[in-house]
């Protein structure tokens, strides 16, 4: 018996030495000013089965607070990926680069944070923070929408217990007089 514990130990272990072997490949994100208002995003990939790699930016405005796609390049032929992106908004900004091999399947993934300084040229910042909707705007609505649906059903509950609890008890008070 302890026999048969110590090779299932010793399996167990060479599982597991192996699969930390094969660590998944690390990938790199570097983000530099291009011409303009532009910013380069370039990505490295560290295998060698990368074939496209797909980068994101992370907005709270339009994706509720989670990383919105924003390009997607080919891996060349020593495993870089790079697009130009033109940010919208000035400050700390969360970017993401997701590696993808054949078949959509997902090699290695690497985030950095970016403090973007320049907002598009050609408008006022004074018109560019007035445009900005409030983080807060959408989720303020839907606590209003939700408030109206409770207040429906509400409505609608009590109108049940007057149908049925109510009216039953007064017909047969009234029956009771006659």
């Amino acid at each position: 018996m302890k026999k048969l514990l110590a090779i299932l130990l010793i399996v167990a272990l060479s599982i597991m030495g192996s699969s930390f072997a094969q660590a998944a490949p690390v990938g790199s994100l570097s983000v530099t000013q291009g011409s303009g208002d532009s910013l380069n995003l370039s990505g490295s990939c560290g295998a060698s089965n990368c074939t496209s790699a797909t980068f994101y930016a992370k907005s709270n405005q339009f994706a509720g607070s989670n990383f919105m796609q924003i390009g997607q390049a080919q891996v060349d032929s020593v495993g870089k990926a790079q697009i130009s992106y033109t940010p919208t908004w000035t400050g700390n900004t969360p970017f993401k680069v997701n590696f993808l091999g054949a078949g959509g399947s997902l090699i290695a993934t690497q985030t950095l944070t970016f403090d973007v300084v320049k907002d598009p040229s050609g408008f006022p910042q004074s018109a560019i923070q007035f445009q900005r909707p409030l983080d807060s705007t959408g989720a303020i609505f839907v606590k209003i929408l939700l408030t109206i649906v409770a207040l429906v059903w509400l409505t609608l509950l009590g109108s049940f217990f007057l149908v049925v609890i109510r009216v039953p008890k007064l017909s047969k008070q009234a029956s009771e007089e006659k």
